[in-house]
């Protein structure tokens, strides 16, 4: 199988060179959360996991942000705090509020100690404070929230392809359907280059490299393939090892930010007033496949790259007009829902070419 180029995230997500943890670390000393004393024993701790846990920058990034806001919940610092300060800062935490003002999700408290708590065995373990070990391995985190998205949130197939029409320029038109169709996360597409994307007959071969579950995983493109050939054509930079899509006044490879804007100013155009945004493209796309009854296996495979991932149910709960439809059905009741419509590829009459159903054929230019 054909390997993904390897760029590390940070080339893709902006934010990380031009935020890092030793910029949040004075931060939070100038607004008064940490005190010099955290931050030495902060910035001691990321070093040696950067040497012995090969953490990336993001994830360094993801650490200090953590063990600084929980501060916000103890009025001790680190080396000084006892058990009953961890266990106080615990409690204010499940009610606590971001510094935004809004109430704390799940999945973030979660983070919040599944990162301190590590840290504070580190500090143990290095003779900077006398916490109890075995009271401290007793803390749990809450179990992850993974139904973060709603049915009414998920995009339509009308909706994306909405967006697709209101499209200005075949990199936008490319984008959006590649994000789409093949379900990748917005930074596995970020990342791509030329090499990982194969025409052929029935459309296209897209190999992902998967870092969040350090896989190579294999998509099939076959219903908006043309754009993406369009997109191919028109691009300056169209070499086995140039990125897939890039900044259009630059043309260095495109960021997150400029990804999320396209997205938004596209939603915008085409009237869609529910939240847009890279990741519901992801999650539309597996639950429409859900919907019109890809194998199970099949989804798992291309999406995940993992039989047994417990994702799947999570998506599938997702799709609850299919519960709705098969129960009037049983009871004999025509469901008044529209039903979801797909878009089906057609294969040119003269030379098989994949081509969008509503669009000419760019292989031989029939109609």
């Amino acid at each position: 199988m054909m390997l993904m180029y390897n760029a590390d995230n940070e080339e893709f997500y902006t934010y990380c060179r031009n935020y890092d943890y030793v910029r949040a670390l004075e931060s939070g000393i100038a607004k008064g959360i940490i005190t010099e004393k955290d931050r030495s024993l902060i910035s001691e701790y990321i070093h040696e996991r950067k040497v012995t846990a090969n953490l990336s920058k993001v994830r360094c990034n993801k650490i200090s942000g953590c063990l600084i806001n929980f501060r916000r919940f103890m009025s001790v610092e680190y080396h000084a705090c006892t058990i009953s300060d961890i266990f106080s800062g615990l409690d204010k935490l499940q009610v606590g509020l971001s510094v935004k003002g809004k109430p704390l999700s799940d999945n973030t408290k979660k983070d919040y100690i599944i990162i301190t708590k590590p840290f504070l065995l580190w500090l143990i373990d290095n003779e900077y404070n006398l916490l109890p070990v075995k009271k401290i391995k007793l803390i749990k985190a809450p179990k992850v929230d993974l139904m973060t998205t709603s049915p009414d949130e998920i995009l339509t197939v009308e909706e994306i392809e909405n967006m697709i029409g209101e499209a200005m320029n075949s990199r936008d038109r490319a984008l959006i359907s590649l994000i789409y169709e093949s379900g990748a996360r917005v930074a596995e597409v970020g990342r791509l280059k030329w090499k990982d994307l194969i025409f052929d007959e029935d459309g296209l071969r897209l190999y992902i490299d998967d870092k969040k579950t350090k896989k190579h995983r294999y998509v099939r493109i076959s219903i908006y393939t043309q754009y993406i050939a369009t997109w191919k054509q028109d691009t300056p930079r169209n070499s086995p090892n140039d990125p897939v899509f890039i900044d259009l006044n630059k043309f260095v490879i495109i960021r997150y930010d400029a990804i999320v804007r396209v997205l938004q100013r596209l939603g915008k155009r085409a009237g869609i007033t529910k939240k847009v945004n890279p990741h519901i493209f992801r999650h539309s796309r597996i639950t429409h496949m859900i919907q019109q009854n890809y194998q199970e296996s099949i989804v798992k495979k291309a999406m995940w790259d993992n039989i047994n991932t417990y994702m799947f149910a999570v998506y599938a709960s997702l799709a609850e007009d299919d519960i709705d439809s098969e129960f009037l059905a049983k009871s004999g009741i025509k469901s008044r829902k529209k039903k979801e419509t797909t878009a089906k590829p057609i294969p040119c009459g003269q030379c098989h070419f994949i081509n969008i159903p509503w669009l000419f054929n760019i292989q031989c230019k029939l109609k």
